[in-house]
């Protein structure tokens, strides 16, 4: 054996050599020949990176490494994602288990947003999706044109404009109106209101 001495690289041989690991720092441990015997470390001193392996234990998630043993944990996270149901798109979230989401804002053009399918004061507990509800504004804006056909062609004219107002996605309303030597054309009559 090594006589419980220090001995050249060509007298490794007589050490009782094992594979020694420590921790360096947060992302690598270092590693290097041991011998029990001597109490020596035996040639260079190399790092490498974690080998961790996880466990759930008290709502936390608990990071070991197998080789030096070092270990952290962390809180476990949940995704939290959002239908905003037409409105503007809202970022999901990554909360803490027990911890709160925040409501976030959307908006969606001729609608009220009426509020989100969760209490904001209910902690998360495991992954979830929160769904906007919307009701449709009765004081929504639209322009009804009236359009003339031209006498020397078969185009048509911007005769007049009314401004009239009435509900989201709705069959909008207009007074067909009569014009002296004109008649009405069902053809050009949209009247979806959006």
């Amino acid at each position: 054996n090594c006589n419980y001495g220090d001995y050249s690289e060509a007298q490794y041989q007589g050490h009782s050599l094992s594979t020694k690991f420590e921790q360096y720092s947060a992302s690598q441990h270092k590693y290097y020949s041991y011998c029990s015997e001597c109490d020596s470390m035996v040639g260079n001193t190399n790092t490498e990176a974690h080998s961790f392996t996880s466990t759930e234990s008290n709502g936390n998630i608990i990071y070991t490494c197998s080789e030096c043993g070092y270990s952290y944990s962390v809180k476990k996270t949940y995704s939290v994602t959002f239908n905003a149901n037409g409105g503007t798109a809202v970022e999901k979230q990554e909360v803490e288990e027990d911890d709160l989401a925040t409501e976030p804002e959307t908006t969606r053009a001729g609608y009220t947003f009426t509020g989100w399918d969760y209490d904001f004061a209910t902690p998360i507990t495991k992954k979830t999706k929160i769904t906007a509800s919307w009701s449709a504004n009765k004081d929504t804006k639209y322009t009804v044109n009236y359009y003339l056909q031209n006498l020397d062609d078969s185009n048509y004219t911007l005769h007049e404009t009314v401004e009239l107002t009435g509900e989201t996605d709705t069959t909008a309303t207009a007074e067909i109106k009569e014009y002296t030597h004109f008649t009405f054309n069902q053809g050009y009559y949209y009247n979806k209101l959006s």
